[in-house]
């Protein structure tokens, strides 16, 4: 997939957005806790890398990754 590097920065700030309420709603933790779970994993690696293709998934699709 194309994508320009600003279409993939929006995109993955819409993703780290909507996958932080999901984990303050999955396990009940702050939104900066969220937050500092999300920077801190492997994953965000991951999701900054947009061959991984995660920037386009759904959160809750994405949130399963932390299981």
């Amino acid at each position: 997939m194309n994508i320009s590097e600003e279409e993939f920065q929006y995109m993955k700030k819409h993703l780290i957005t909507e996958l932080v309420s999901v984990i303050v709603e999955q396990e009940h933790l702050t939104p900066e806790e969220a937050l500092k779970k999300i920077y801190t994993s492997a994953l965000f690696k991951k999701i900054n890398n947009p061959d991984s293709g995660l920037f386009f998934q759904s959160p809750r699709y994405v949130y399963s990754y932390f299981k």
